[in-house]
């Protein structure tokens, strides 16, 4: 199944009441993302699928942030390069072979980096549950039974002609004490 893009601007994330405020910028995804450099606002999402990935901004002015994932911690630091620089559509964190019950994912900005505390959520990618074995596309279908007749064509070509072959040029065998025959 195909993964969902859940933009910055989804109302299934909650954000925290504090300082989150929309950018707008063309090198984030949709062109927007939330952005909050006070310390301990915090965004969360509940979600059901087998996958998730949490895509941020790394950069100069960013601080760590804590990650809670179905209650288990860590801490990531957002950041990175030079003075003034940034990178964008960065993953930040991911959990993936996740059962079907409901998760809870919530990432609060924990403490300042060496020139700010900024952290920004630009989207979730989520890949649901399959509901078992795929159906396999028309196209895919045409394609392997193509495939399964050139295969049988190829087979049934080669048989009919090593048959042929030793219909036509049988050895027999030979006598050591019969005359040459010319």
């Amino acid at each position: 199944m195909q993964e969902e893009l859940w933009e910055d601007n989804n109302p299934a994330i909650k954000y925290s009441s504090g300082q989150w405020a929309r950018t707008y910028n063309s090198m984030y995804r949709g062109s927007t993302l939330m952005r909050t450099t006070k310390l301990g606002d915090s965004m969360s999402v509940k979600f059901r699928g087998s996958s998730i990935k949490f895509i941020g901004v790394e950069g100069w002015d960013h601080g760590t942030f804590r990650v809670n994932f179905d209650g288990e911690e860590t801490v990531v630091d957002g950041h990175c390069c030079g003075q003034n620089g940034e990178v964008p559509q960065v993953m930040q964190f991911e959990a993936h072979g996740l059962s079907t019950e409901e998760h809870v994912l919530n990432v609060t900005n924990l403490a300042a980096g060496p020139w700010g505390s900024k952290l920004e959520v630009d989207k979730l990618i989520i890949a649901p549950h399959s509901a078992g074995r795929e159906p396999i596309p028309v196209f895919g279908m045409y394609l392997l039974v193509g495939a399964v007749i050139l295969l049988l064509g190829v087979f049934l070509s080669r048989r009919y002609r090593a048959k042929k072959l030793k219909a036509a040029y049988q050895m027999l065998p030979v006598r050591d004490d019969a005359p040459p025959t010319y």
